[in-house]
């Protein structure tokens, strides 16, 4: 946040800072409360899984252009 205000990313046309503020606090705090609570190597295994999709589902999306170009 003080990065931001430093470097002017947040302007006049941004909500307020009181709003701003507790939106980026309130799940900073409730993600740690639940790492504590579950532990590394599960965190690890919820973070890891949805990105795997993710990087398969991207990559099948794109091997009929690369096919296309061969």
């Amino acid at each position: 946040m003080a990065a931001y205000l430093a470097t002017g990313k947040i302007g006049i046309e941004m909500p307020p800072l009181a709003v701003v503020a507790p939106a980026m606090l309130v799940p900073t705090l409730l993600g740690v409360k639940l790492y504590i609570g579950i532990g590394e190597s599960t965190v690890r295994k919820i973070v890891l899984s949805p990105l795997t999709a993710s990087g398969i589902g991207l990559l099948a999306s794109a091997l009929p252009h690369v096919a296309g170009q061969i």
